[in-house]
Protein backbone atom coordinates (compact mmCIF):
# COMPACT_ATOMS: atom_id res chain seq x y z
CA UNK A 1 0.00 0.00 0.00
CA UNK A 2 1.55 3.19 -1.06
CA UNK A 3 2.21 5.78 1.66
CA UNK A 4 -0.20 8.65 1.99
CA UNK A 5 0.97 11.87 0.42
CA UNK A 6 2.32 14.44 2.80
CA UNK A 7 0.82 17.80 2.88
CA UNK A 8 3.23 20.63 2.34
CA UNK A 9 4.58 21.79 5.66
CA UNK A 10 3.39 25.15 6.79
CA UNK A 11 6.19 27.64 7.19
CA UNK A 12 6.71 28.54 10.75
CA UNK A 13 6.50 32.20 11.70
CA UNK A 14 9.67 33.90 12.70
CA UNK A 15 10.00 34.25 16.36
CA UNK A 16 11.99 37.45 16.03
CA UNK A 17 9.83 40.44 15.23
CA UNK A 18 10.82 43.22 12.95
CA UNK A 19 11.66 46.65 14.29
CA UNK A 20 8.58 48.68 15.26
CA UNK A 21 7.45 51.25 12.68
CA UNK A 22 6.18 54.65 13.89
CA UNK A 23 3.21 56.10 12.09
CA UNK A 24 2.54 59.80 12.20
CA UNK A 25 -0.58 61.10 13.86
CA UNK A 26 -2.20 64.49 14.04
CA UNK A 27 -2.11 64.40 17.80
CA UNK A 28 1.33 65.43 18.96
CA UNK A 29 0.72 64.05 22.44
CA UNK A 30 0.14 60.44 21.14
CA UNK A 31 2.67 57.98 19.77
CA UNK A 32 1.55 55.04 17.56
CA UNK A 33 3.69 51.91 17.42
CA UNK A 34 3.05 49.10 14.90
CA UNK A 35 4.80 45.71 15.26
CA UNK A 36 5.00 43.63 12.07
CA UNK A 37 5.69 39.92 11.95
CA UNK A 38 6.37 37.83 8.87
CA UNK A 39 4.11 36.46 7.65
CA UNK A 40 1.77 39.20 8.81
CA UNK A 41 -0.92 37.68 10.90
CA UNK A 42 -1.96 40.66 13.06
CA UNK A 43 -1.31 44.31 13.52
CA UNK A 44 -0.97 45.74 17.01
CA UNK A 45 -2.22 49.31 17.32
CA UNK A 46 -1.11 50.73 20.62
CA UNK A 47 -1.52 54.37 21.60
CA UNK A 48 1.02 55.73 24.03
CA UNK A 49 0.01 58.96 25.74
CA UNK A 50 2.89 61.20 26.77
CA UNK A 51 2.05 63.30 29.79
CA UNK A 52 3.72 66.69 30.36
CA UNK A 53 6.50 66.84 32.84
CA UNK A 54 5.64 67.88 36.33
CA UNK A 55 6.39 71.48 37.34
CA UNK A 56 9.40 72.14 39.46
CA UNK A 57 8.79 72.83 43.09
CA UNK A 58 10.10 76.40 42.88
CA UNK A 59 7.83 77.24 39.93
CA UNK A 60 4.59 76.45 41.67
CA UNK A 61 1.94 79.18 41.61
CA UNK A 62 -1.08 78.69 43.80
CA UNK A 63 -2.65 82.04 42.88
CA UNK A 64 -2.71 83.40 46.41
CA UNK A 65 0.95 84.25 47.09
CA UNK A 66 2.34 87.74 46.34
CA UNK A 67 6.03 88.49 46.18
CA UNK A 68 5.99 91.79 48.06
CA UNK A 69 9.73 92.31 47.62
CA UNK A 70 9.38 92.07 43.84
CA UNK A 71 6.33 94.34 43.92
CA UNK A 72 8.25 96.92 45.95
CA UNK A 73 11.14 96.83 43.49
CA UNK A 74 8.73 97.31 40.58
CA UNK A 75 7.04 100.29 42.21
CA UNK A 76 10.41 101.74 43.14
CA UNK A 77 11.57 101.44 39.54
CA UNK A 78 8.40 103.18 38.39
CA UNK A 79 9.04 106.15 40.67
CA UNK A 80 12.81 106.32 40.17
CA UNK A 81 12.94 105.62 36.46
CA UNK A 82 15.61 103.13 35.57
CA UNK A 83 16.60 102.81 39.21
CA UNK A 84 20.14 103.94 38.46
CA UNK A 85 21.72 105.99 41.21
CA UNK A 86 23.54 109.24 40.74
CA UNK A 87 27.12 108.70 39.50
CA UNK A 88 29.77 109.85 42.00
CA UNK A 89 31.22 112.43 39.61
CA UNK A 90 27.81 114.11 39.39
CA UNK A 91 27.08 113.84 43.11
CA UNK A 92 30.25 115.80 43.92
CA UNK A 93 29.32 118.76 41.75
CA UNK A 94 28.30 122.19 43.07
CA UNK A 95 26.20 123.70 40.28
CA UNK A 96 24.89 126.57 42.42
CA UNK A 97 28.14 127.89 43.86
CA UNK A 98 28.59 131.68 44.20
CA UNK A 99 31.08 131.63 41.30
CA UNK A 100 28.15 130.71 39.06
CA UNK A 101 26.65 134.17 39.53
CA UNK A 102 29.75 135.97 38.27
CA UNK A 103 28.45 135.54 34.73
CA UNK A 104 26.57 138.81 35.19
CA UNK A 105 29.90 140.65 34.95
CA UNK A 106 30.36 139.59 31.33
CA UNK A 107 30.38 142.65 29.00
CA UNK A 108 27.53 141.31 26.85
CA UNK A 109 25.41 140.78 29.97
CA UNK A 110 26.17 144.23 31.38
CA UNK A 111 25.16 146.04 28.19
CA UNK A 112 21.85 144.22 27.89
CA UNK A 113 21.24 144.61 31.62
CA UNK A 114 21.60 148.40 31.41
CA UNK A 115 19.30 148.66 28.37
CA UNK A 116 16.63 146.47 29.94
CA UNK A 117 16.87 148.35 33.26
CA UNK A 118 16.08 151.61 31.47
CA UNK A 119 12.98 150.08 29.88
CA UNK A 120 11.83 148.59 33.19
CA UNK A 121 12.35 151.90 35.01
CA UNK A 122 10.31 153.83 32.44
CA UNK A 123 7.55 151.24 32.47
CA UNK A 124 7.34 151.19 36.28
CA UNK A 125 7.33 154.98 36.54
CA UNK A 126 4.59 155.32 33.91
CA UNK A 127 2.41 152.68 35.53
CA UNK A 128 2.90 154.26 38.97
CA UNK A 129 1.40 157.52 37.68
CA UNK A 130 -1.68 155.88 36.18
CA UNK A 131 -3.59 155.15 39.45
CA UNK A 132 -3.11 158.71 40.73
CA UNK A 133 -4.32 160.24 37.47
CA UNK A 134 -7.31 157.92 37.12
CA UNK A 135 -8.47 158.72 40.68
CA UNK A 136 -8.25 162.47 40.11
CA UNK A 137 -11.39 164.64 40.05
CA UNK A 138 -10.09 166.47 37.00
CA UNK A 139 -11.36 164.99 33.75
CA UNK A 140 -8.19 166.01 31.92
CA UNK A 141 -6.04 164.11 34.41
CA UNK A 142 -8.19 161.03 33.95
CA UNK A 143 -7.78 161.20 30.19
CA UNK A 144 -4.02 161.68 30.57
CA UNK A 145 -3.82 158.68 32.88
CA UNK A 146 -5.79 156.56 30.43
CA UNK A 147 -3.54 157.71 27.57
CA UNK A 148 -0.39 156.86 29.56
CA UNK A 149 -1.80 153.42 30.24
CA UNK A 150 -2.41 152.80 26.54
CA UNK A 151 0.97 154.17 25.52
CA UNK A 152 2.76 152.07 28.14
CA UNK A 153 1.15 148.87 26.90
CA UNK A 154 3.23 148.43 23.74
CA UNK A 155 6.56 149.26 25.47
CA UNK A 156 5.55 146.78 28.17
CA UNK A 157 5.06 144.03 25.57
CA UNK A 158 8.39 144.90 23.99
CA UNK A 159 10.07 144.80 27.41
CA UNK A 160 8.56 141.37 28.10
CA UNK A 161 9.74 139.98 24.75
CA UNK A 162 13.22 141.38 25.26
CA UNK A 163 13.50 139.95 28.78
CA UNK A 164 12.21 136.55 27.61
CA UNK A 165 14.77 136.44 24.80
CA UNK A 166 17.65 137.37 27.15
CA UNK A 167 16.60 134.84 29.80
CA UNK A 168 16.12 132.03 27.31
CA UNK A 169 19.56 132.63 25.85
CA UNK A 170 21.03 132.41 29.35
CA UNK A 171 19.18 129.14 30.02
CA UNK A 172 20.21 127.50 26.77
CA UNK A 173 23.89 128.41 26.84
CA UNK A 174 24.18 127.44 30.49
CA UNK A 175 22.33 124.12 29.95
CA UNK A 176 24.70 123.26 27.11
CA UNK A 177 27.68 123.64 29.44
CA UNK A 178 28.85 127.10 28.37
CA UNK A 179 30.10 129.49 31.01
CA UNK A 180 30.07 132.48 28.67
CA UNK A 181 26.72 133.58 27.28
CA UNK A 182 27.22 134.34 23.60
CA UNK A 183 24.37 132.82 21.56
CA UNK A 184 22.43 136.07 21.41
CA UNK A 185 19.82 136.08 18.64
CA UNK A 186 19.65 138.70 15.96
CA UNK A 187 16.96 141.36 15.85
CA UNK A 188 14.00 139.24 14.76
CA UNK A 189 10.53 139.70 16.19
CA UNK A 190 9.57 136.16 15.13
CA UNK A 191 12.38 134.66 17.20
CA UNK A 192 11.45 136.87 20.12
CA UNK A 193 7.81 135.81 19.97
CA UNK A 194 8.91 132.18 19.76
CA UNK A 195 10.95 132.45 22.96
CA UNK A 196 8.14 134.35 24.68
CA UNK A 197 5.75 131.53 23.76
CA UNK A 198 7.82 129.01 25.75
CA UNK A 199 8.19 131.53 28.57
CA UNK A 200 4.47 132.35 28.76
CA UNK A 201 3.31 128.73 28.45
CA UNK A 202 5.63 127.59 31.25
CA UNK A 203 4.50 130.43 33.54
CA UNK A 204 0.82 129.71 32.86
CA UNK A 205 1.07 125.96 33.54
CA UNK A 206 3.31 126.41 36.59
CA UNK A 207 1.10 129.07 38.15
CA UNK A 208 -2.20 127.32 37.42
CA UNK A 209 -2.27 125.14 40.59
CA UNK A 210 -1.45 128.15 42.79
CA UNK A 211 -4.08 130.30 41.09
CA UNK A 212 -6.75 127.64 41.58
CA UNK A 213 -5.85 127.25 45.23
CA UNK A 214 -5.86 131.03 45.77
CA UNK A 215 -9.27 131.27 44.12
CA UNK A 216 -10.54 128.49 46.35
CA UNK A 217 -9.39 130.37 49.46
CA UNK A 218 -11.29 133.44 48.33
CA UNK A 219 -14.39 131.42 47.47
CA UNK A 220 -14.67 129.72 50.87
CA UNK A 221 -14.85 133.06 52.67
CA UNK A 222 -11.32 133.60 53.96
CA UNK A 223 -10.81 137.10 55.31
CA UNK A 224 -9.37 139.74 53.01
CA UNK A 225 -6.08 140.18 54.85
CA UNK A 226 -5.44 136.45 55.08
CA UNK A 227 -6.13 136.09 51.37
CA UNK A 228 -4.00 139.20 50.67
CA UNK A 229 -0.94 137.66 52.31
CA UNK A 230 -1.50 133.97 51.57
CA UNK A 231 -2.45 134.18 47.88
CA UNK A 232 0.90 135.63 46.68
CA UNK A 233 2.81 133.03 48.69
CA UNK A 234 0.69 130.19 47.29
CA UNK A 235 1.19 131.47 43.74
CA UNK A 236 4.93 131.93 44.32
CA UNK A 237 5.25 128.40 45.71
CA UNK A 238 3.45 126.97 42.69
CA UNK A 239 5.75 128.82 40.30
CA UNK A 240 8.89 127.85 42.23
CA UNK A 241 8.02 124.14 42.20
CA UNK A 242 6.61 123.62 38.72
CA UNK A 243 8.25 126.25 36.49
CA UNK A 244 11.80 124.80 36.22
CA UNK A 245 10.85 121.20 35.29
CA UNK A 246 8.13 122.39 32.91
CA UNK A 247 10.48 124.79 31.15
CA UNK A 248 13.31 122.23 30.88
CA UNK A 249 10.90 119.60 29.51
CA UNK A 250 9.60 122.04 26.89
CA UNK A 251 13.11 122.94 25.81
CA UNK A 252 14.09 119.27 25.71
CA UNK A 253 11.22 118.36 23.39
CA UNK A 254 11.29 121.65 21.49
CA UNK A 255 7.53 122.01 21.93
CA UNK A 256 5.15 123.61 24.41
CA UNK A 257 2.86 120.58 23.98
CA UNK A 258 5.08 118.40 26.20
CA UNK A 259 5.25 120.20 29.55
CA UNK A 260 6.55 117.22 31.51
CA UNK A 261 8.55 114.33 30.07
CA UNK A 262 8.93 110.88 31.61
CA UNK A 263 12.69 111.33 31.91
CA UNK A 264 12.14 114.53 33.86
CA UNK A 265 9.80 112.78 36.31
CA UNK A 266 12.36 110.01 36.79
CA UNK A 267 15.14 112.51 37.51
CA UNK A 268 13.57 113.93 40.68
CA UNK A 269 14.69 111.02 42.86
CA UNK A 270 18.40 110.80 41.90
CA UNK A 271 18.76 114.58 41.52
CA UNK A 272 16.65 115.51 44.56
CA UNK A 273 19.59 117.21 46.31
CA UNK A 274 20.06 119.63 43.43
CA UNK A 275 16.32 120.16 42.95
CA UNK A 276 15.97 121.14 46.61
CA UNK A 277 18.87 123.57 46.29
CA UNK A 278 17.29 125.14 43.22
CA UNK A 279 13.94 125.45 44.99
CA UNK A 280 15.61 127.14 47.96
CA UNK A 281 17.37 129.67 45.74
CA UNK A 282 14.20 130.25 43.71
CA UNK A 283 12.02 130.89 46.74
CA UNK A 284 14.57 133.33 48.18
CA UNK A 285 14.77 135.21 44.86
CA UNK A 286 10.97 135.35 44.59
CA UNK A 287 10.45 136.67 48.13
CA UNK A 288 13.23 139.23 47.70
CA UNK A 289 11.69 140.41 44.43
CA UNK A 290 8.25 140.84 46.03
CA UNK A 291 9.77 142.88 48.87
CA UNK A 292 11.69 145.12 46.48
CA UNK A 293 8.64 145.65 44.28
CA UNK A 294 6.52 146.76 47.24
CA UNK A 295 9.20 149.00 48.78
CA UNK A 296 10.38 150.77 45.65
CA UNK A 297 7.18 152.82 45.43
CA UNK A 298 7.65 154.27 48.92
CA UNK A 299 10.24 156.83 47.87
CA UNK A 300 10.96 158.04 44.37
CA UNK A 301 14.72 157.58 44.72
CA UNK A 302 14.21 153.85 45.25
CA UNK A 303 12.82 153.34 41.76
CA UNK A 304 16.19 153.25 40.01
CA UNK A 305 17.86 150.69 42.33
CA UNK A 306 14.57 148.80 42.52
CA UNK A 307 14.35 148.56 38.71
CA UNK A 308 17.99 147.42 38.56
CA UNK A 309 17.34 144.68 41.13
CA UNK A 310 14.15 143.52 39.43
CA UNK A 311 16.07 143.30 36.15
CA UNK A 312 19.03 141.40 37.63
CA UNK A 313 16.94 138.82 39.52
CA UNK A 314 15.55 137.12 36.37
CA UNK A 315 19.06 136.90 34.93
CA UNK A 316 20.30 135.19 38.11
CA UNK A 317 17.27 132.91 38.35
CA UNK A 318 17.51 131.65 34.79
CA UNK A 319 21.23 131.11 35.24
CA UNK A 320 20.37 128.73 38.09
CA UNK A 321 17.69 127.02 36.02
CA UNK A 322 20.25 126.53 33.27
CA UNK A 323 22.65 124.94 35.73
CA UNK A 324 19.90 122.55 36.82
CA UNK A 325 19.21 121.73 33.17
CA UNK A 326 22.93 120.99 32.74
CA UNK A 327 22.83 118.55 35.67
CA UNK A 328 19.77 116.90 34.16
CA UNK A 329 21.51 116.62 30.78
CA UNK A 330 24.61 115.02 32.29
CA UNK A 331 22.51 112.59 34.33
CA UNK A 332 20.60 111.44 31.23
CA UNK A 333 23.92 110.99 29.41
CA UNK A 334 25.35 108.98 32.32
CA UNK A 335 22.49 106.46 32.46
CA UNK A 336 22.20 106.11 28.67
CA UNK A 337 23.97 102.99 27.28
CA UNK A 338 27.10 103.63 25.24
CA UNK A 339 25.54 102.28 22.04
CA UNK A 340 22.77 104.84 22.28
CA UNK A 341 23.38 108.50 21.64
CA UNK A 342 21.58 110.66 24.24
CA UNK A 343 19.50 113.46 22.82
CA UNK A 344 20.51 117.01 23.75
CA UNK A 345 18.58 118.50 26.60
CA UNK A 346 18.00 121.83 24.88
CA UNK A 347 16.90 121.19 21.31
CA UNK A 348 15.25 124.53 20.81
CA UNK A 349 17.89 127.06 19.78
CA UNK A 350 16.88 130.66 19.19
CA UNK A 351 18.61 132.24 16.25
Amino acid sequence: MPPAPRLPSRPQAKTQAEEPVDLGDEDDDAEIKVRLEAPVQRVEYKTVITLPKADKSDDSDYGSEVDFAKLKRSLGGLMAGSGAGLPPELARRRPFSPQTLLFILQPAIIGRFVALTGLVLGEIYAMSQVPQLLQSDNAASVLIGFGIYLLAFLPGVFCFLLAAMFCFTIVQDTANGQDKIESWPEFSMFSWFESALFFGAAIFLAGLPGSLLSGTLSAVGVSFWVSFWISPLVLLTSLVIFFPPILISMLESGSVMEPMSAAMLHSFSPLRKFWLQLYGWSFAIGVFGLVVFNVMFTWAWLMLPGAAILTALPFVYFRLVGRMAMMYRDYIAAITPDEEEPAPVVRHVIQ
